[in-house]
Parts: C-alpha cells; sequence; structure tokens
C-alpha cells in the first residue's frame, strides 16, 4: 500500500470533484443548476475519455451527487415521496430508460449481474418518473396530485427496497472490500425505504388530526440523513475504491499498513453517518427549513413550528 501514490489525474479529479459537488448539491434555481449540472458530466466525460480516469468512478460520483442533493428536497418536504420541477424528473426518468436500453443493446443480458443493472436502472427510472407526473401536477394544482402521492408512497419504497436487495448481493468487483461496500450500500438503501415510508405515514396521521410536533421535522432530519447517507457512502466508495486505473484509490494510498477489510469498512461507515447526521442538524435547525411547492413554483419561506420547537430542545 505505501508503494501506491497519487497520479496527477487522480488529484485533478479530487479537485474537480470536491469544487463542483457540493454547490451541485446545494444550489437552488434552475437555470444555475442546470449550467453546473452541464459542466460537472462535460468534466465527468473528459476525465474518463481523455484522462482515462476509470469509468466506475464516476459511475458512483453522479448518482451519489444527485442522491445528496436529494437530502436537501427531502428537508424542505412534507415527508412524502421526493418532488421535483416536473422537467427535471424526466430528464432522470429519459436517462435511466436510455442505461436499461444501452444494457440490453451492449451486454445482451449474458449474465444475472446484467439483469440486476436492468432492474436497478429500471426501478430508478420509475422513482423519478413519479417525481415527474407529481411535479406537474403540483405545479398545476390538480385535485390528482393525492392519489399519485399515495401510490408513490409505496411504489418508491418498493423501488428503493429492490434495489437494495439487488445491491447487498451484488458482484460486479470481487474484491472483499468492494463487495462489503456494495453489501452495506444495499442495507442503505432498504433503510432508505423505511424511512421515507415511516415518514410519510408520520406526516398523514399528524396532518389528519392536525397536529404539529417537532417529531415531523425529526422525521424528515432522518429521512435526508438516509438519503444523504446513500450518497457519501457512493462517493466514498469511489475515492476509495475506483479513483485510479487497476481498482486503485485513497484506501491504497493512505495506510502503510493494509488494514482489515472489515475494520476499515465499519470505521469508513461510522464517520460516515457521523458527518452525515451532523450536516443535517445543523442544515435543518441553523436557519430555518426552506419549505413551499417544488413541482416548479416559487419556492416560499415559512415560519416552521416543528422547527423553532425542536431548536430549544436540541440545545439541552
Amino acid at each position: 500500500n505505501g508503494m501506491v501514490s497519487l497520479d496527477a489525474n487522480a488529484i485533478y479529479t479530487i479537485v474537480f470533484t470536491a469544487v463542483l459537488a457540493p454547490p451541485l448539491v446545494l444550489l437552488h434555481g434552475a437555470a444555475k443548476t442546470v449550467v453546473l449540472a452541464l459542466a460537472f458530466a462535460l468534466g465527468a466525460a473528459h476525465q474518463v475519455f481523455v484522462l482515462h480516469v476509470p469509468g466506475e468512478y464516476w459511475a458512483h460520483v453522479l448518482p451519489g451527487t444527485l442522491l445528496a442533493r436529494a437530502a436537501r428536497v427531502a428537508l424542505a418536504g412534507d415527508g412524502g415521496p421526493l418532488v421535483v420541477p416536473w422537467w427535471q424528473a424526466a430528464v432522470g426518468a429519459l436517462f435511466f430508460f436510455g442505461l436499461s436500453v444501452s444494457e440490453v443493446i451492449t451486454t445482451r443480458l449474458r449474465r444475472l449481474g446484467h439483469l440486476s443493472h436492468i432492474m436497478i436502472f429500471v426501478a430508478a427510472c420509475s422513482i423519478v418518473a413519479g417525481a415527474a407526473v407529481q411535479g406537474l401536477l403540483r405545479q398545476r394544482g390538480s385535485p390528482r396530485e393525492a392519489p399519485v402521492a399515495l401510490a408513490r408512497a409505496l411504489l418508491d419504497t418498493a423501488c428503493l427496497a429492490a434495489i437494495g436487495l439487488v445491491l447487498r448481493a451484488h458482484r460486479h468487483d470481487g474484491q472483499p472490500m468492494a463487495v462489503a461496500f456494495h453489501s452495506i450500500q444495499g442495507l442503505l438503501l432498504m433503510l432508505l425505504a423505511a424511512l421515507q415510508l415511516g415518514g410519510w405515514l408520520a406526516h398523514q396521521l399528524a396532518s389528519e388530526a392536525h397536529v404539529s410536533s417537532p417529531a415531523l421535522l425529526a422525521t424528515r432530519m432522518l429521512q435526508a440523513v438516509g438519503w444523504l447517507l446513500n450518497g457519501v457512502w457512493l462517493i466514498e466508495m469511489a475515492l476509495l475504491l475506483y479513483l485510479m486505473p487497476g481498482r486503485l484509490g485513497l484506501h491504497h494510498v493512505v495506510w502503510l499498513e493494509p488494514p482489515d477489510d472489515d475494520e476499515a469498512v465499519s470505521t469508513y461507515l461510522a464517520l460516515s453517518v457521523w458527518l452525515c447526521v451532523l450536516l443535517v442538524v445543523v442544515g435543518g435547525t441553523g436557519g430555518g427549513s426552506r419549505r413551499g411547492t417544488t413541482g416548479g413554483g416559487k419556492a416560499a419561506e415559512l415560519a416552521d413550528p416543528e422547527m423553532s420547537a425542536l431548536v430549544p430542545a436540541l440545545a439541552v
């Protein structure tokens, strides 16, 4: 491990990711987001096809960044399925549909692992397609949004759990460390599925009882942690295992003596959980909750009684 060192392309890739990924997660405004997303995608393509950075790196970083951005949407949402501007979700649905078609054409589904990829892409496409439909209905103020939201609460949960089940046993990289990372990713996605369904149920029951409680904000914070943790884990996997050709990364550079795989993965996970919870707590209690329409309308800053009740509770 001490013989492995970062090359110039790896250093450039780390800096590029560190500079562009956080703003893409946090940025508001359609025009700015689109410009930054295009720059991010073009930079990724340049690194893969010109600098020969492993494609596996960006195959983990790109979806990881989107999952981290979903955490912000969940924190500012209503506890139900994520709703984003319909055109953003529609682009995402077309993207995953294209990946599915490409997988069929290029692999002809010769192995079960190829079918696993299709299952992941189709489940992800289902989630973002539902978000597009609900976002459009919300933008139009349609009464049909309610039954769509109900259907999505169940379908999105099933899709997240299905992706988790596939990843838990997926073996696209047979290295013990990689197998452990993917297995944990699957478990984290199944946990996210439970958090999404539980948060939606809590908000529905509170709405019917006309109750406002800091526990509702806490459920959205847990949902945000779930989305952020899945995103951070993907990005972390890319940096640690797939930064350089030969499936090498920071894990192979930092340690002078190779650590035990189980100990290393457990330590990385513990640090990730702590960091994600800290970021969500700071974001959720540090200046109010940005809540409003997310189906293409203009978001509004609203007073949040759950927030004002939760802040002193955390202080105690």
